[in-house]
């Protein structure tokens, strides 16, 4: 993380994310990384244990109490088992140092109420990239995205036209994208992103052989043989090759065009 933060330079915002279902644990992991460089806290919902919507309180505010770093809550609650509501988010929001909640809800019910209901300065963030275009619509600030690893400069785009008030070049963009945003639910997250980056690393790993240069040394662990010109085309090479996840994300014709 602070090989991140450094890399990033003040030029980008580091976020770490920081969560658990031990609030304890949690204010640990939030000491642990702040001298590392990072600029903010993301914070998913407590997991498993279920707490009620006053437990949820309490432990947002006691993690808010043990930092000076900016906190973005997390609510996901098809994968925690919680639901962190918008009254509880507004109560949340009067909390200096939480600034935003990273929403992945997926109910447009909840969404709506928490934007009608939160601070004007409270950033709300979609946590789901197929529910960008919807909830900057209605006044979200962003997203924290998962295709954007594959698509950076296009998920960037999307959010950038939305901000500029270009709704029709945003939706345009936004069909363009989803078929991607659907293909990263094909298997459980994080598979399917993480064997687009595998297929890209091999693709660059590739151009890189002209010059004889090592993937490795940029991207630990994805070709364990250093690689130059005649790797290739070596029965070595073509089996590792072959050896990369592609699954159904790799036939899906509609994303044709898209990485």
């Amino acid at each position: 993380m602070r090989r991140f933060a450094e890399l990033a330079a003040g030029r980008v915002p580091v976020v770490a994310g920081v969560g658990g279902n031990n609030t304890a644990h949690v204010i640990e992991l939030a000491h642990a990384v702040r001298p590392l460089g990072v600029d903010a806290i993301l914070s998913v919902a407590p997991y498993y244990n279920r707490p009620t919507q006053e437990g949820l309180f309490q432990h947002f505010q006691a993690l808010a109490q043990a930092t000076d770093l900016p906190i973005i809550l997390y609510n996901v609650p098809s994968r925690t088992g919680s639901n962190i509501e918008p009254q509880t988010v507004v109560r949340l929001a009067a909390i200096p140092n939480i600034v935003g909640v990273k929403e992945a809800s997926g109910n447009l019910e909840q969404q709506m109420e928490l934007l009608r209901t939160v601070p004007p300065d409270f950033r709300v963030l979609s946590g789901d990239d197929s529910w960008t275009f919807p909830l900057m619509s209605l006044g979200a600030v962003g997203v924290i995205s998962v295709v954007s690893n594959e698509a950076p400069d296009r998920v960037a785009r999307l959010t950038r036209l939305m901000r500029e008030g270009r709704q029709a070049d945003a939706r345009k963009l936004h069909f363009d994208l989803l078929p991607l945003f659907r293909a990263n639910f094909y298997e459980t997250k994080p598979i399917p992103v993480k064997a687009a980056l595998a297929m890209m690393t091999q693709s660059l790993a590739r151009e890189w052989a002209r010059y004889n240069i090592n993937v490795n040394a940029i991207c630990p662990g994805y070709i364990e043989t250093e690689i130059n010109s005649d790797w290739f085309g070596s029965e070595g090479g073509q089996k590792q090759i072959k050896s990369f996840p592609r699954r159904r994300l790799a036939q899906e014709r509609d994303l044709d065009g898209v990485l």
